[in-house]
C-alpha cells in the first residue's frame, strides 16, 4: 500500500512514480484533494491504468486505485 494525502496539484505531478511504487496486487491511497480537483486526479490515475474507487466527506475527497503495474 502506498499513501499520499497531500493537494491534487502535487498528486497529478507525481501519480506515475507513486503508481510505480505499488507492489503487484497492491494499492494505492491519495487523500487530501478537494472535491472540486478529484476528476482531474481520477483521469489522470485512469490514464496510468488504473481503476478508482472515490469516497467524499464533505468538500475532501479520498481515492483508491487499483491495477497497478506488475514489476
Amino acid at each position: 500500500m502506498v499513501v499520499a494525502n497531500i493537494i491534487a496539484r502535487v498528486i497529478i505531478a507525481i501519480a506515475p512514480g507513486l503508481v510505480e511504487r505499488v507492489q503487484p496486487g497492491g494499492v494505492l491511497v491519495v487523500g487530501g484533494i478537494i472535491a472540486s480537483r478529484a476528476d482531474e486526479v481520477v483521469q489522470t490515475l485512469a490514464d496510468l491504468g488504473q481503476t478508482v474507487e472515490r469516497f467524499v466527506d464533505g468538500d475532501w475527497t479520498t481515492l483508491v486505485a487499483r491495477g497497478c503495474r506488475a514489476r
